[in-house]
């Protein structure tokens, strides 16, 4: 308990630090900000006793994509970032930019709002994204299972991020994480340091699915994530 409220100030240290040091690269340039996201990420893990290993290679010729994570834990924001190369922004719940300072950090990497419990304000921010993806080249980051696990195992996906992977021809880019779920679950405060391994995973191509036969796009990309996992 004593270890993880150590690790709880330590990690609101280095993010608003962290944080404010991103807001000022951003007012300088898009591209410096970017690159800095991946210090800004390892250095708020660090204080929080996390170590980020990635496993593969970033296919930085090709995209945008629409890359998609499972999701464990609170820290997967912090996670994923710092693998990804080029420009990006993600789908998060709505309520997240109303956060001091995380919100704003949000803002700046035009991260797209999306309301779960409201079906068509959702369709709207799925027809936000796949804006995003196609005038700004943006890789758009989505966690298909909506919410975080309770047990470990990967959920089931929704279907939101499969529609806008055909509308827009972005191929799926799998980055999926292990152990972030032992780290800290959506059921427990208590911290358990660790080093959390990311793995960059294959490209699911879009081309030939559309409406009619997107189950089976979802199922593969399903098993191709769990199979990461192992």
């Amino acid at each position: 308990m004593l270890i993880s409220i150590i690790l709880y100030i330590s990690g609101f240290i280095g993010f608003i630090v962290g944080g404010l040091i991103l807001l000022i690269t951003a007012m300088i340039s898009q591209k410096l900000m970017f690159q800095y996201i991946y210090y800004f990420c390892h250095i708020v893990m660090f204080c929080m006793g996390v170590r980020i290993n990635i496993k593969g290679e970033f296919p930085n010729k090709q995209g945008p994509f629409v890359i998609m994570s499972n999701h464990g834990s609170f820290i997967d924001v912090f996670v994923v970032p710092p693998s990804i190369q080029g420009k990006f922004t993600a789908i998060v719940a709505a309520k997240n930019l109303k956060i001091p300072l995380f919100g704003s950090l949000l803002k700046k990497i035009k991260a797209v709002p999306i309301i779960r419990d409201n079906k068509e304000a959702a369709m709207q921010s799925i027809k936000l994204a796949e804006k995003v993806i196609h005038e700004d080249k943006y890789h758009m980051v989505i966690l298909p299972e909506g919410t975080r696990t309770l047990d470990g195992k990967l959920q089931k996906f929704k279907k939101g991020g499969f529609h806008m992977a055909i509308n827009t021809g972005a191929p799926i880019l799998l980055i999926a994480h292990r152990d972030t779920y032992l780290y800290k679950p959506k059921n427990r405060w208590i911290l358990s340091p660790r080093t959390i391994d990311v793995v960059i995973g294959p490209i699911i191509e879009t081309d030939g699915y559309d409406s009619n036969n997107i189950r089976e796009l979802v199922d593969k990309t399903w098993n191709e994530m769990n199979n990461l996992l192992k």
